[in-house]
């Protein structure tokens, strides 16, 4: 089980967020799947901190709570995420036409499904339309990354400045989209037309409330290295930390629960990897573990799964590997860690500016 921290502090706990509380804790009875994860008034410290700025900068929803069990890894992810697809000063509309194009290449219809709405919302804002082009090429774009050498990916519909957020959007994406694939099932949303236009007008009205200056999500943890793999980022020092901070975290809840030996498998195999799809078949899954140990092997499997075809995972799958870790961190550390390998292999061929 994910940790139900305490709620120790003296703030008052309005209306609205017990509102907001209740609602979140029946919407991740019925989508979250696996793992139970902590509620906003169960929440404290960092955990609390971070759930608050992402109820003042997004929406609170099961794509966040389901990380509630590694209050650094999602301190680490949101700061990512805002700093790339919320924060200014670069295009919402676009940003978000690029969250939505990576969501349809990894198969994930709660993201593609949200981000469309994000993205008419965020039009609503503008005098744009999905025609615009800039807003098609970035779509484009997006859908090409995980095509490497596609020649949009050499000659990118956006600026040398705008880069670090546009290639931080998709990159956050393609960790978000498997770890939402795994754990959550199909979209959220109404499928009824009076009720999706109305979604996407609250949506419009959300993101026009918001101003998100740069940088406020980067005290929520301490300062962290940059590694090489994120030299994209450079012309954005906000982004490149938010980063390094995401990268940290991920790396240490990984050596906490994630076997060594599974560690450098994933990363042996991704190496070899250029963002294919490996089909519906399973005989590459047994054959490409079948030289590391057998206690390994269950483990191993729903890595490779996760980062290569995240869509594919089930439930037998993940239950012979919660026969040997059955708890809800080393469940959620290796789904994230591999998440987290597949987005940094794929920054490997984006970064073409």
């Amino acid at each position: 089980m994910c940790g139900r921290p305490v709620f120790r502090d003296n703030r008052a706990v309005g209306p609205s967020l017990l509102i907001e509380d209740a609602f979140h804790r029946w919407t991740s009875r019925r989508q979250i799947r696996y793992v139970r994860p902590a509620g906003i008034r169960e929440s404290n410290g960092l955990l609390r901190g971070t759930y608050e700025q992402i109820r003042r900068d997004f929406l609170i929803a099961p794509p966040w709570l389901l990380h509630s069990c590694s209050p650094e890894l999602l301190a680490g992810f949101w700061s990512a995420f805002r700093e790339s697809l919320i924060a200014a000063p670069a295009s919402r509309a676009q940003r978000e036409a690029i969250a939505q194009g990576v969501a349809e290449t990894n198969r994930c219809p709660y993201c593609a499904d949200v981000h469309s709405f994000m993205l008419d919302g965020a039009i609503l804002r503008t005098t744009h339309s999905r025609k615009d082009s800039a807003i098609a090429a970035c779509s484009a774009w997006a859908h090409a990354t995980r095509t490497p050498g596609a020649a949009i990916l050499r000659e990118p519909p956006f600026s040398k400045q705008d880069a670090p957020q546009m290639i931080g959007t998709a990159l956050v994406f393609h960790y978000l989209n498997r770890m939402v694939s795994v754990f959550l099932g199909d979209s959220p949303l109404p499928s009824q037309r009076l009720a999706r236009a109305a979604a996407t007008s609250a949506l419009g009205a959300r993101i026009a409330k918001v101003h998100a200056a740069p940088g406020e999500s980067l005290p929520l943890l301490p300062p962290a290295p940059v590694r090489d793999w994120l030299f994209w980022a450079s012309a954005n020092p906000t982004v490149t930390q938010a980063f390094a901070q995401f990268s940290a975290a991920a790396e240490s809840f990984a050596s906490t629960y994630v076997p060594q030996e599974v560690r450098d498998f994933l990363e042996t195999h991704l190496a070899q990897w250029s963002g294919e799809d490996p089909g519906l078949g399973g005989a590459w899954l047994s054959q490409s573990v079948a030289n590391i140990s057998s206690a390994s092997q269950p483990a191993a499997k729903l890595a490779l799964l996760t980062a290569l075809a995240a869509y594919r995972v089930d439930e037998p799958t993940v239950a012979a590997f919660r026969d040997r870790h059955p708890s809800d961190p080393e469940l959620v550390a290796l789904t994230a860690w591999a998440s987290f390998a597949a987005m940094r292999r794929t920054a490997s061929w984006l970064v073409q500016i």
